[in-house]
């Protein structure tokens, strides 16, 4: 048990615990279940969390299970993260290649003389150049 908690970086431990301690939980009411009040009915159920009772119990299905749950969750978070950072960076990007452009433009004009009173890009309305 405690290498599995140590699997994982400090904030997704409790992460962890929480999905053991459901999945226990489950598995246990289950069993419980199945033994006084349902009478064979669902022992499916209870075989799986258990793996067919040749799995060593609920326990250490439901320690592994909660492994691989805890870190099917961390991965999404990742991926989440790291796609909110490249939308954001692709907005840098946006916005940098907007401003180079509008300067381009102003040194244009500035080298020719001519006047030039296109807004900044921060200063124009949505939909117009």
């Amino acid at each position: 048990m405690q290498e599995a908690v140590a699997l994982f970086p400090e904030g997704w431990r409790t992460a962890y615990l929480v999905i053991l301690g459901l999945l226990l939980g489950v598995g246990l009411g289950l069993s419980v279940l199945e033994e006084f009040v349902w009478n064979g009915r669902i022992g499916f159920a209870v075989k799986a969390l258990a793996v067919a009772g040749h799995g060593g119990g609920i326990a250490p299905v439901s320690a592994l299970l909660a492994v691989f749950l805890t870190e099917a969750w961390r991965s999404m978070a990742l991926l989440s993260e790291k796609l909110r950072d490249r939308i954001r960076n692709q907005g840098r990007v946006e916005e940098s290649s907007k401003w180079r452009d509008w300067f381009e433009r102003y040194e244009a004009a500035r080298r020719k003389g001519e006047p030039f009173d296109e807004p900044p890009p921060d200063k124009r309305h949505h939909g117009s150049l």
